[in-house]
């Protein structure tokens, strides 16, 4: 029989589970399932997953996770979640979320490119290129966030936070009562942002979609088509080209 754990139950591994020889990996699958690294290995090829390792001196523990999924509120939640929020909901709600906001450290960024990216980047971007692209990235940012709040389909777009360590604080938003936390963004779901539509369905974000496909998904009124989608999509190692939710390498415009 399969055996399921919590999330918190399993960040516990981190401290409890001690060797004194090589670090000890634990693997997880999307459901918080314990498997073996084979499972592992195979599951993390799907591209609608995204796998994370969380680590500390001992030990290992790889998680998948989905990179989206829909969900719909019951009445009374999305009453709690409009109320907790002060807000309506005609069209689209889009809620970006971080539970820390970390104190601002002076970090280059150039520096802390090349250090988040070190496993990946076979030929990093020079400094000089690097701060065009940075510059650049931020005006692009900012452009899109007010490209969205100006459409029709779309009645907002609101920053939240759970805890901050921070001062001071411009766009962001406490979390009132950890409203957000508790339905869109537990540790274990582990998404960056999520769009409420006005009859309640939700659709979660763990890694970016193209501007031009999340732009389709607040513009219909029916979900279900990329719903279907999705569920196909979950079934294989690979995407098949026509499917909505297959990466389009062309189009890198991403606003979240």
């Amino acid at each position: 029989m399969k055996k399921t754990i919590s999330f918190y139950k399993l960040l516990f591994i981190l401290f409890i589970f001690k060797t004194s020889s090589a670090q000890v990996q634990a693997y997880y699958d999307e459901n918080l399932i314990k498997i073996d690294s084979l499972q592992y290995a195979n599951k993390c090829y799907y591209q609608i997953n995204t796998c994370y390792k969380f680590v500390n001196s001992d030990t290992i523990v790889n998680v998948i996770y989905h990179k989206y999924n829909f969900g719909k509120l019951s009445k009374e939640q999305l009453i709690k979640v409009k109320k907790e929020l002060k807000t309506t909901i005609r069209t689209n709600l889009i809620i970006v979320y971080k539970d820390t906001i970390q104190v601002r450290q002076s970090i280059d960024p150039y520096k802390k490119y090349l250090f988040q990216n070190k496993k990946y980047l076979s030929k990093p971007m020079s400094k000089a290129r690097f701060k065009r692209w940075n510059k650049k990235s931020s005006k692009s940012y900012k452009k899109c966030i007010k490209k969205l709040k100006d459409k029709e389909y779309v009645d907002n777009i609101r920053f939240f936070y759970n805890i901050n360590k921070r001062e001071t604080i411009l766009k962001w938003e406490k979390d009132p009562n950890r409203i957000l936390k508790k339905i869109f963004f537990s540790k274990n779901k582990n998404y960056r942002f999520v769009v409420i539509h006005a009859n309640g369905e939700f659709f979660q974000v763990n890694r970016g979609l193209e501007n031009k496909k999340m732009e389709k998904i607040l513009k219909a009124k029916d979900w279900t088509k990329f719903k279907m989608e999705l569920e196909k999509a979950k079934k294989n190692v690979i995407i098949n080209r026509t499917n909505f939710f297959k990466k389009n390498w062309k189009n890198k415009e991403i606003c979240f």
